[in-house]
């Protein structure tokens, strides 16, 4: 049966570790492999794998194409980024994550081929996919009081009602979050699209400073106060994003129809 022990301090451990006479072992290819599916990662890292090769085959029969000088600029600006003006912390930087040169340029390529697939199937539709989502995209600051029982949920409420100030307090003193003494109930900001249906609809016809809820959610009751609301723009880190996640959605339909046929 497994006991709790208190580890060993390195003065008590055997000779052998303060002789020098041992080294880390070397991992090997297929320890890694094995690690990953005992870890229950192996599903991820093969869907990585199919993703990349999906693209490159797309590309290739799109032809579309990263030139030499595309990928030179985008190392020279990742290198700049990073802090890696020199080669020596360019090499420095490559030992530490166990990639050759040529890995890091089969990665920029990768992401820049991607880049490209985007902007070719996507680029002319990420205007009007804003204008049908916008909503979507804005950000909301929220608090949340979780508590497991509704009558406790509605007298909390009630309370809040009276005097919205006392929310912090409250979270601190009711919600079962175990980050609670931390944060006084604070969720942090989130994008609307991310919220459950109730909830989201609920958070986006209120009000700053406005309690909602409780609503019950996974056997337990929640109180939501709104925070702040950041309506949203379509700034270009935005249209990005929606063209990473118009393809993303497209090569998951894709797949799952040549699974079907």
């Amino acid at each position: 049966m497994l006991q709790l022990k208190d580890p060993r301090p390195l003065d008590q451990l055997p000779d052998q570790w303060h002789a020098g006479n041992w080294e880390l072992p070397e991992v090997t290819g297929d320890q890694i492999l094995a690690s990953l599916s005992r870890q229950g990662k192996m599903a991820d890292w093969v869907a990585q794998a199919e993703r990349s090769l999906l693209i490159h085959h797309i590309c290739q029969v799109l032809e579309i194409e990263v030139s030499e000088s595309e990928l030179q600029r985008a190392g020279d600006a990742f290198r700049r980024s990073h802090g890696l003006e020199s080669t020596v912390k360019t090499q420095a930087w490559l030992t530490q994550h166990q990639m050759s040169l040529e890995d890091w340029a089969a990665s920029l390529y990768e992401n820049l081929l991607t880049q490209k697939l985007q902007v070719a199937l996507f680029g002319s539709s990420v205007d009007q996919h804003y204008l049908n989502h916008r909503h979507d995209y804005d950000r909301v600051a929220l608090s949340q009081i979780l508590v497991q029982e509704q009558a406790l949920a509605e007298a909390l409420r009630h309370q809040l009602v009276q005097d919205a100030s006392a929310f912090c307090q409250l979270a601190l003193e009711h919600s079962m979050r175990s980050d609670r003494f931390q944060t006084g109930g604070y969720l942090g900001v989130h994008y609307l699209k991310t919220l459950q249906p109730e909830v989201h609809d609920a958070i986006q016809q209120g009000q700053t400073g406005e309690i909602l809820g409780p609503f019950h959610i996974n056997h337990r009751y929640s109180l939501i106060k709104i925070e702040k609301k950041f309506p949203t723009h379509l700034s270009p880190d935005l249209r990005t994003e929606i063209l990473e996640n118009l393809l993303e959605e497209w090569l998951v339909e894709l797949k799952n129809s040549k699974l079907k046929n």
